[in-house]
C-alpha cells in the first residue's frame, strides 16, 4: 500500500550484502539476489525512505547510494557488482589493521558514515530519523562474536540509533552450522545464539 500521508519520520535503510566466497554457491547466490530484489522492491513501493545497497567482506563498497533514484535498468547493473569472491567476511576489523580496534570498525562504521552523509546538505530533513542496517549473509563471519572490537562497534551503532537486522541466507541441503544457528530472542529487539552474536 502506497503512502497517502506525509512521513512523520526520516527513514534511512542500508542493505548490506555479504560478498564473500562462502556465498558463491549457485543456490545461495540466487536466494541472495531474490531476497535483495524483494526487499528493495517492497521498500520502494512503500516509499519507505532513502534506500541504499552496499557489499561487504574484506572491504565495503557502496553499490547504490542512499537517496539515489531507482529505475528498472539499475537492477542488472547492481547485481553485476557482486562477485562473491572476497575471502573473508569482516564486520569490523580491516584485514591488516594495526590501529586500536575501536577505531578499526568496518561495516558498522561505514554504515554510520553513509547514514550521516545522507542526512547532510541543505535539503536535510528536520524529521526524527530512523536508521536500519539490513544484513544479508550466510552467517559465516571471520570474527569472534565476543571480540571487543565487534562489541564496541555494535554499541557505537546502537548509540547512533542504527538498528541492525541480519537475515541468514543458507542452503538447507548443506546443513552447515554457522555462528548464527539456533537463535534465541535477545534484548532490545536483537538476538543471541550459542555464540552470543550481539544483535
Amino acid at each position: 500500500m502506497r503512502r497517502t500521508q506525509p512521513n512523520q519520520r526520516d527513514y534511512r535503510i542500508l542493505i548490506a550484502v555479504d560478498d564473500s566466497s562462502s556465498m558463491a554457491d549457485n543456490l545461495c547466490r540466487q536466494m541472495t539476489f531474490e531476497a535483495l530484489a524483494t526487499v528493495v522492491s517492497a521498500l520502494h513501493l512503500l516509499e519507505a525512505g532513502k534506500i541504499g545497497v552496499c557489499s561487504f567482506g574484506e572491504s565495503v563498497r557502496v553499490v547504490h547510494g542512499l537517496g539515489e533514484p531507482w529505475s528498472n535498468e539499475m537492477g542488472a547493473s547492481m547485481l553485476s557488482a557482486f562477485t562473491f569472491t572476497q575471502t573473508r567476511t569482516l564486520l569490523t576489523e580491516p584485514p591488516s589493521s594495526t590501529i586500536l580496534s575501536y577505531a578499526a570498525v568496518l561495516l558498522l562504521l561505514t554504515s554510520l558514515s553513509i547514514m550521516q552523509s545522507a542526512g547532510q546538505g541543505g535539503s536535510a530533513s528536520r524529521l526524527p530519523t530512523s536508521q536500519l542496517l539490513l544484513i544479508l549473509s550466510d552467517g559465516v563471519f571471520s570474527e569472534d562474536p565476543q571480540s571487543s572490537t565487534l562489541q564496541a562497534a555494535v554499541r557505537m551503532a546502537r548509540d547512533a540509533n542504527l538498528f541492525v537486522v541480519c537475515i541468514i541466507i543458507d542452503d538447507a541441503r548443506k546443513k552447515v552450522r554457522t555462528h548464527l544457528d539456533a537463535f534465541l530472542p535477545g534484548p532490545r529487539g536483537g538476538c543471541f545464539g550459542p555464540a552470543q552474536w550481539p544483535w
